[in-house]
């Protein structure tokens, strides 16, 4: 992960393994869904597609009630649950023909469709709908697979993107300028396959791509097709214009990062920043070093690149609207790197309150939590990437996030491309609409 791959993308589909799927599943599952639940993990085990979590996947079939009576559902990847890992049972079963009556609505909101889904769901689960119900249910496909892609991100995340689609992926393929997750996307996904007139796959601006086929099989097997599509075109058009290496070992940076933790954990901790109390609660931070990275994070053209708007929108969620950059950071002179941190951290939250003020009617009294004024993500040269989160695992997922994040904007770059990530707008609506979620019914600060 992170830089174009040396060979083609691998079908990972065997057989074997999937009669194995079907011998341990099938009985209580089906073995159609059972050969979901494998195609699912292919996916999520391969972070070129999908990463922690990012996509989904769903069937179309039968569901039989306690009662005997057969009724046609949708089964669908919910939220929350790894796709890497995913097992028959995890998938929510909902009343497809429900479903499909909500896209004559013009609108509906999130709480609304949240209510909706699970009242409308054939069996109890611990998980929620996805968010990407309606997508699924309005395409009249058999079987859908939705990831995120590092190569089709880089064809569509720039000025010009759908012509640049069109000329790695073909005509054939559909192509939706960014769209807000939910309910709106389910309805322009649904009106370009009419436009289209029923293309084989729809990329998704600034979010990913959707492909579908009769079998589990099928949609797996056109999503590895179209991604190889897309790294192919990416090699033949790239012109490298970062350095080759970095001016520091990877020893240097590891060193430099044991130095700076004491620091940066002080300075990163939100109970250090209300209250100066660096005794507090402690984030946890991650570090990520390559010789690529390194090399990346050299450049002159390093904060302009790599600093600009979000792949998508699980980028922002997770990493927030922009990393923070430190320019040739004095890492002899301690005092003077911690000014410099503490400065640029100072200068990220006054950037992020001037974005809230801008929104600030939008909030409808909500009070953000000082976190949510916190970068999570910060770029050192010579040292690499740091993260920042309130738990092990977060900050490693952060870190991933941010090393697709940089991957996919030096490709763009080094394919002669100008970067186009969510506009202001999206960004802000998207995360109010997670705030508004946490609030329930209301922000704590």
């Amino acid at each position: 992960m992170g830089e174009l791959r040396g060979s083609a993308l691998k079908n990972q589909w065997k057989q074997s393994d999937a009669l194995k799927f079907i011998g341990k599943y099938g009985p209580d599952r089906g073995e159609e869904l059972a050969l979901l639940a494998y195609a699912t993990r292919l996916v999520g085990g391969d972070p070129e597609l999908a990463m922690h979590g990012g996509g989904n996947t769903s069937c179309k079939g039968i569901f039989k009630k306690a009662s005997g009576e057969e009724v046609p559902a949708l089964f669908i990847k919910p939220s929350g649950a790894d796709m890497g890992r995913v097992l028959p049972a995890d998938f929510v079963a909902m009343e497809l023909d429900y479903l499909k009556t909500l896209r004559s609505l013009s609108f509906l909101r999130d709480d609304s469709a949240a209510a909706q889904f699970r009242r409308h769901m054939l069996k109890e689960s611990v998980f929620s709908p996805s968010i990407e119900t309606p997508m699924h249910a309005f395409l009249d496909k058999k079987c859908i697979v939705h990831t995120h892609p590092s190569a089709i991100l880089a064809l569509s995340n720039r000025k010009d993107g759908q012509n640049t689609v069109a000329e790695a992926l073909g005509d054939e393929a559909g192509f939706v300028p960014y769209a807000s997750l939910g309910f709106n996307l389910g309805k322009v996904v649904a009106a370009e396959m009419i436009i289209k007139n029923d293309p084989p796959a729809i990329v998704l601006a600034q979010h990913g791509l959707v492909v579908w086929g009769e079998t589990p099989r099928e949609a797996y097997e056109k999503t590895i097709q179209y991604v190889t599509r897309a790294e192919e075109y990416l090699k033949r058009k790239t012109a490298p214009i970062f350095p080759a290496r970095g001016k520091t070992s990877l020893h240097t940076a590891s060193r430099l990062f044991n130095q700076c933790l004491p620091m940066l954990k002080e300075l990163l901790s939100p109970k250090a920043e209300t209250t100066g109390d660096a005794t507090g609660q402690e984030v946890v931070l991650s570090h990520l070093a390559t010789g690529k990275l390194l090399a990346l994070l050299d450049s002159s053209r390093a904060e302009e690149i790599f600093c600009s708007a979000p792949l998508n929108p699980d980028h922002l969620l997770r990493i927030k609207n922009r990393p923070v950059y430190l320019k040739n950071p004095p890492y002899d002179d301690p005092e003077h790197l911690r000014r410099l941190v503490a400065r640029k951290m100072q200068s990220y939250k006054d950037d992020y309150a001037r974005y809230i003020e801008r929104h600030a009617g939008q909030l409808q009294g909500l009070t953000l939590p000082v976190e949510e004024f916190l970068p999570r993500a910060l770029l050192f040269p010579g040292m690499g990437v740091v993260t920042a989160a309130k738990d092990a695992i977060t900050a490693d997922i952060y870190r991933d996030i941010i090393r697709q994040a940089m991957h996919v904007k030096s490709v763009i770059h080094e394919t002669g491309g100008t970067y186009a990530g969510l506009l202001e707008d999206d960004a802000f609506e998207m995360e109010l609409r997670i705030w508004k979620k946490a609030a329930a019914p209301t922000l704590k600060v």
